[in-house]
Parts: structure tokens; C-alpha cells; sequence
């Protein structure tokens, strides 16, 4: 029994920068790659911006997606 987007006010995701640094997921840039390790197996990571994803993109293969189209 998950919760619905009504039920939450709104997602946050670490900085892939800054771990200690919370983002939006509305706000963020996520880079998706099979070279980027995550604990949910998701090979993704956040990025507070659209350069700092695609400067991480030239050494880590994969494509910028924004959150509509990852929650999709």
C-alpha cells in the first residue's frame, strides 16, 4: 500500500554533487547510466542543474531525463 501524490507534499532526491544538498525532484536533472551505481538499482543520479548533468554526461553514458519523465 504506497502512497499516492496527493498524499505527499513532495519528493526529495541528494545531490549527486553534494549529498548533503536536498533537490526537488521537480527541479532536478537526473542522469541515468549503467556506470552509475544505486542502492535501489535505479543507475541513476540528481543534479541541480541541466549543465552539471550534461558536463557529468561526457564521462558517464546514459541520458538527462527530468522527473515527469522518469516517474512516467
Amino acid at each position: 500500500a504506497g502512497l499516492n501524490d496527493e498524499q505527499v507534499a513532495f519528493y526529495l532526491v541528494a545531490n549527486y554533487q553534494d549529498v548533503s544538498e536536498l533537490l526537488k525532484v521537480e527541479e532536478a536533472w537526473f542522469l541515468v547510466s549503467p556506470e552509475l551505481r544505486s542502492p535501489m538499482h535505479g543507475n541513476m543520479a540528481a543534479f541541480a542543474n541541466e549543465a552539471t548533468a550534461l558536463a557529468t554526461l561526457q564521462t558517464k553514458p546514459g541520458q538527462v531525463v527530468r522527473w515527469e519523465e522518469l516517474k512516467d
